[in-house]
């Protein structure tokens, strides 16, 4: 089985380690300790998708709830190099925040909401929205989660974006929940604002760990920049 806690030791090292990057950078690092599977059954009697597998292996052997975040506005001229990767920002945000325990409910809550909502004018995203667990909040209404519908033929359950507002906008990003969670540590735990539009394969559609851009945002990050 994955080691969960491992990968979230490595997020709280590289986050904590951001403290140091010129320019204004504020960092949140909090994780709580894992529940048990009592706890993980009582969740899931509440529940109309249950959590998948996955999931419950990192509530139960990793944390409860991973938040760690930061936001880095760069110093001159790293500003400037910034916006060669990411047109138009002038600061970058992101962090290894997911699997809050106590949101689970709230969250699938909301999606059915939305994919009720979506059904008429678009019913694949309305589709992905109604059979997906969320396990990550972008802050803005949308979120990535686990697609668990019974039409789905990959043996793992895919990472999905979930747009509020459809348009076709709701995508699979990533083969499976260990394959984004290495794909993410590789990319700094970028928010999927950046991930998706400007680090996506352009034939699967998923996250790439291969994109061109990776070494840039790698010497970015180091305060550097590698032309």
């Amino acid at each position: 089985m994955p080691d969960y806690t491992s990968w979230i030791t490595r997020a709280v090292e590289f986050t904590e380690g951001l403290r140091s990057l010129p320019g204004d950078i504020q960092v949140t690092v909090e994780v709580s300790p894992p529940i048990n599977e009592a706890q993980v059954a009582a969740l899931n009697s509440r529940l109309r998708l249950k959590l998948p597998g996955p999931i419950v292996h990192f509530l139960t052997t990793a944390s409860a709830k991973c938040l760690c975040e930061y936001w880095w506005e760069p110093s001159e001229p790293l500003r400037r190099q910034l916006d060669e990767l990411f047109p138009s920002k002038t600061f970058v945000f992101g962090g290894s925040s997911l699997c809050h325990w106590d949101k689970f409910d709230s969250n699938e809550r909301g999606r059915d909401d939305t994919g009720e909502a979506l059904q008429r004018d678009y019913p694949e995203d309305a589709r992905f929205g109604l059979n997906s667990v969320p396990f990550y909040e972008e802050g803005d209404g949308d979120c990535l989660g686990l697609y668990v519908g019974t039409d789905w033929m990959g043996e793992e359950y895919p990472v999905v974006k979930l747009d509020q507002h459809g348009c076709g906008w709701s995508k699979v990003v990533a083969p499976s929940f260990d394959e984004f969670l290495s794909v993410w540590e590789e990319l700094n735990y970028l928010h999927p604002c950046f991930l998706i539009p400007y680090l996506r394969d352009p034939i699967t559609g998923y996250i790439s760990p291969n994109s061109p851009k990776k070494e840039k945002l790698k010497a970015l990050f180091r305060g550097k920049w590698r032309k």
